[in-house]
């Protein structure tokens, strides 16, 4: 009898192991297969899919291409890049620098002739006073960086007197 009290831990012993394999291994199958699952879904599962997505895009710059052909082109003036880069401190922040490119666009030659020879300085004055009112929140959102070229450009509209200002444009914007 003895043996038999023996024989039967030994064997209870064994079948956890057996078990503990058993759902390591069904574990393991499940975390591939979810893993193989979810990559198809994310990068893009079969071919037919991509083709289909490629065959759209191509669509969509076939239209564009269409839509381009139909808008009217505008006209381009004559740019003029302003020969410095504009540094300043944002209101009520003396330990930070704003550096900012910006370009004038006029109608002529003898418009761009003009801004650099008589108007530079009272443009980077102006741009500068208006930039140095906003802080650095403001500067920091995406709403006044995208307005600030028709905001720079009402600002320093008065400034032109004859010269015909079309367009300001922003070249570069770095927050240091």
């Amino acid at each position: 009898m003895s043996q038999e009290n023996e024989e039967t831990p030994k064997a209870k012993k064994g079948l956890p192991k057996i078990v503990t394999y058993i759902a390591a291994g069904v574990l393991a199958a499940a975390v591939f297969g979810s893993g193989i699952f979810i990559g198809t879904k994310i990068l893009g599962g079969s071919g037919d899919k991509k083709n289909e997505s490629k065959k759209e895009e191509h669509a969509e710059s076939a239209h564009t291409e269409e839509e381009e052909e139909e808008m009217p082109i505008r006209k381009l003036g004559v740019v003029v890049p302003m020969k410095d880069d504009l540094l300043f401190n944002p209101k009520d922040a003396p330990s930070r620098f704003v550096m900012i490119g910006i370009g004038i666009e006029v109608a002529t030659e003898e418009d761009k002739a003009k801004v650099e020879n008589e108007l530079t300085i009272p443009i980077n004055a102006a741009i500068l006073r208006k930039l140095r009112s906003y802080t650095l929140d403001e500067i920091q959102s995406s709403n006044v960086q995208d307005s600030l070229p028709i905001i720079l450009k009402k600002e320093i509209r008065p400034i032109f007197g004859e010269v015909k200002l079309k367009n300001v444009y922003i070249s570069k914007f770095i927050i240091q």
